[in-house]
This record gives C-alpha cells, sequence and structure tokens, in this order.
C-alpha cells in the first residue's frame, strides 16, 4: 500500500506539464531564496530554532547558510552546500551543527528533483564526514521531488525518500536492514498574494521495509509526523525588504509542539 502511494506521487511529480507560472520555496534555502542573476550565489537566514520534517533539530537560534553555484546559465542546474549552526548548546549539553551538500534540478519554479547529502551532527561524539561506509556511515542521502501546482490550485507536494546512509534497524543479532524512511508533505496557501501567503500543512513518515523510521517516535512504520500552518509576510525596514516566516507545527507521533520565526538575512 505505502509503495503504491509513493509510485502515485513519484508519476505525479515526473508527469505533471511543469510550465512555469510562480517561484516558489524549495529545500535549496530552507524555504526561502532571494534569486540572484550571479553564477555563485549566498544567502543567510536566522532561525528562533530549527525545524526538520516535524522534528525539533534545535531548541536554539539557529543561523543557517547556502553557497551554490549555477551550472547553466538557465538556473536549471544547481549545485552547493547547506549549513546550519545553533548559536548555544541544548539543555541536554549537545550543540546543532549540520553540513549538507545538494545537487538540484529545477526546469521551472514549479518542480525540482535532486540529491541531498545530510549530515547532521547533533547527537555524534566524534563525528567523521568522509565516513560513507555501507553501515557505518552518519550521512542521510535523500531524493527530494517538489511540485507545485500553481496560482489556481495553490498545493505544494514534497516527497523526500532515504536512498542510503544512517537509515537502518538492527535486529538482536546485529543485522542491519535498510528502512528507505519516506517523508511526504502537502501544503496548501489559503492566502496567495505578493506580500502575503498563509497555509495549512501535514506532513507523515513511513518505511517501507522493517517496523520503524527516521520521523516520529520511531515506534511504527507509518505515522503522521508534521502538522500546522505558515505565514510568509514581507517586511520592508528602511530600503531593505525580506519576508519573514512564522511557523507553528505539532508533532503528534512525538507529542511535541514548536513555534518557530525566521527570517532571510540576505
Amino acid at each position: 500500500m505505502k509503495l503504491n502511494i509513493l509510485i502515485l506521487f513519484s508519476i505525479l511529480f515526473l508527469s505533471i506539464n511543469v510550465t512555469a507560472q510562480e517561484s516558489v520555496n524549495t529545500k535549496l534555502d530552507k524555504d526561502s531564496v532571494i534569486a540572484s542573476q550571479t553564477t555563485v550565489e549566498f544567502h543567510s537566514r536566522i532561525e528562533s530554532m530549527h525545524r526538520w520534517r516535524g522534528n525539533a533539530s534545535s531548541d536554539r537560534p539557529t543561523i543557517t547558510g547556502t553557497l551554490k553555484v549555477n551550472l547553466d546559465k538557465n538556473k536549471k542546474w544547481q549545485a552547493g552546500i547547506w549549513g546550519a549552526s545553533a548559536i548555544a548548546d541544548e539543555t541536554s549539553g549537545v550543540h546543532y551543527k549540520e553540513i549538507d551538500y545538494f545537487v538540484v534540478y529545477q526546469p521551472n519554479a514549479r518542480f525540482s528533483v535532486g540529491i541531498w547529502d545530510q549530515f547532521p551532527m547533533k547527537n555524534q561524539v566524534n563525528p567523521n564526514i568522509f565516513d560513507y561506509g555501507n553501515s557505518s556511515t552518519k550521512h542521510y542521502i535523500d531524493l527530494e521531488m517538489i511540485y507545485y501546482f500553481g496560482d489556481q490550485f495553490p498545493l505544494r507536494l514534497q516527497t523526500d525518500i532515504a536512498l542510503y546512509g544512517n537509515d537502518f534497524q538492527t535486529d538482536e543479532f546485529g543485522n542491519k536492514t535498510r528502512l528507505y524512511s519516506t517523508y511526504i508533505e502537502g501544503l496548501y496557501r489559503l492566502i496567495n498574494t505578493p506580500k502575503m501567503r498563509f497555509g495549512p500543512f501535514v506532513g507523515v513518515g513511513m518505511s517501507f521495509k522493517g517496523n520503524t523510521m527516521e520521523y516520529g517516535d520511531g515506534k511504527g512504520n507509518f505515522d503522521v509526523v508534521n502538522v500546522g500552518v505558515m505565514a510568509v509576510r514581507k517586511v520592508k525596514v528602511s530600503n531593505w525588504q525580506f519576508p519573514v516566516t512564522g511557523v507553528v507545527f505539532w508533532n503528534p507521533s512525538q507529542k511535541i509542539a514548536r513555534f518557530q520565526i525566521s527570517a532571510n538575512l540576505f
């Protein structure tokens, strides 16, 4: 059943006519990038806390940055590095920081597909970013697909599938089973104007093998893990105009809730 759902979403992403009408946020900038005409781009943002697919990665203010290269003149192919670091330790004493690599193909503003190599270091004692061993790596390599239907039906769908990395279930004998943990999210914009966007979203987590997954409380292989509302508004300070994003989300699986506010620095 879950495999059929994934196939349906994949066909939907790859078969719909993807003529561009509107620029939409993608994970290239963790939900907001300011367009540039240069080959090399650098963007940064500040967050009151860091969230990731229904998980509170850090409850401390976090600075994120994206350094990317446009590989062709039309900016359809992009490659780069996304990084983040909390400005203080968590109450548990650990410190959130992360380095991700990405390659994304975005033929227009409505559709994108990419590979993300994620390396969170929050709970690692001696993180080794160069370790890509099949059973020892702490990287997560995801296939991500995003499709936005357009202003007439402002629904944004996102699917992320873990293809390789630290996504295993280990049995009592030490045998590891790759889970292929998958995250699917839908966001619908109830307000969709140049100055203001607002809408609810729902995200579910699942895996195709084993009886656990990367998302939620890990006690099952299917659960609702991210429910909330998001608002994005353009704010002008003197001659500087930038988007400010507010998000309230609940994770029914982990039984947590958070509020996040964030703003683009440049």
